[in-house]
């Protein structure tokens, strides 16, 4: 019998963060395109429940482990699990599993497929550790459903309308420590953090809450400086290559990498912010046109469209035993 109820197991609050829950969301609407039910179950910050209603998934608030909540559904379930806070061998073997994977680094997978859209998947094989099929490379990219179909016109204008989103709450004030930094260069910018402003604290940029209507905002900025996760493929997939700050060695691993390939511009990591060579990247890629422009093309390259539908397709392909 094909599959038409599929459960997403992530979560979306302060320590997840967004990335987890949009890509699942891009992958629902897919898969609601080809009449499959899709319910989500996880810890959902007061803000992912506004998203869910905004793009129309249901949700069920659940708080325990990856695996208790496994437990939880009924037998022979098709369950799509996108998290770091669990172990695929402490899976239950009655159920169908397709995990949405970052960095290839369980022992073992043992599940029906496995989706990487990163773009270093395709250096990893999940057959040889246990899985049946798998999905590697940006031809299963999953963009947040609110930017599918945006279309940028102008992606390497003059810039004066900065776009700062930092990941996981911010907690270091990154990014409020690079607004201070362009507002002091007097270039006189229009400067846009994503993120609650500090208690008592009057700045001169605007801060703008977490919004489904991230379409919106990548429509105003003429630039936009992120964190490492997965901001920085929506900039390169609507061809308009960020300024990456990474907070972790793991997102400056991948930082790296994408800067290599021409997909972003590399800041370095949070944890060793020099102002003045920050100062110097950034007034250089404002001032370089012919930079950004190389960028954006090197963008429009590497991204296929319909990939959200390519992973929707893997994924019923692996539920249903084809």
């Amino acid at each position: 019998m094909k599959t038409k109820l599929i459960y997403f197991l992530c979560d979306a609050n302060e320590k997840s963060g967004m990335g987890h829950f949009l890509r699942c969301i891009a992958l629902a609407k897919a898969l609601i395109q080809e009449n499959i039910k899709v319910i989500f179950v996880g810890d959902y910050s007061g803000t992912a429940q506004g998203f869910a209603e905004y793009f129309g998934v249901n949700l069920q608030l659940n708080k325990a482990s990856i695996e208790q909540r496994v437990l939880q559904l009924q037998q022979a379930s098709a369950i799509i699990i996108d998290s770091y806070c669990f172990e695929p061998t402490k899976l239950p073997t009655e159920h169908h599993y397709v995990l949405i994977d970052d960095f290839c680094q369980h022992g073992a997978y043992p599940v029906q497929g496995v989706l990487n859209f990163t773009l270093a998947a395709m250096d990893y094989d999940y057959l040889i550790k246990g899985a049946q099929h798998q999905a590697l490379g940006l031809k299963y990219y999953l963009p947040h459903p609110a930017i599918s179909e945006l279309k940028l016109v102008d992606t390497v204008s003059n810039i004066k309308k900065i776009l700062i989103m930092i990941g996981s709450g911010d907690v270091d004030k990154v990014g409020i420590r690079i607004a201070d930094l362009l507002y002091s260069l007097d270039l006189n910018l229009q400067i846009k953090i994503v993120g609650k402003p500090p208690v008592g604290m009057t700045l001169p940029y605007k801060f703008i809450a977490a919004t489904p209507q991230v379409d919106q905002l990548y429509g105003w900025a003429d630039f936009c400086i992120t964190s490492g996760g997965l901001a920085k493929y929506e900039c390169a997939y609507l061809g308009r290559p960020a300024a990456v700050i990474s907070l972790t060695k793991a997102e400056l691993a991948e930082t790296i990498q994408f800067s290599r390939a021409g997909l972003c511009f590399n800041l370095g990591s949070s944890n060793d912010i020099c102002q003045q060579d920050l100062c110097v990247q950034l007034t250089g890629l404002i001032d370089s046109k012919s930079q950004r422009l190389a960028a954006s093309v090197a963008c429009t390259q590497i991204f296929s469209e319909g990939s959200a539908e390519n992973a929707a397709t893997f994924a019923l392909a692996c539920f249903n035993g084809q």
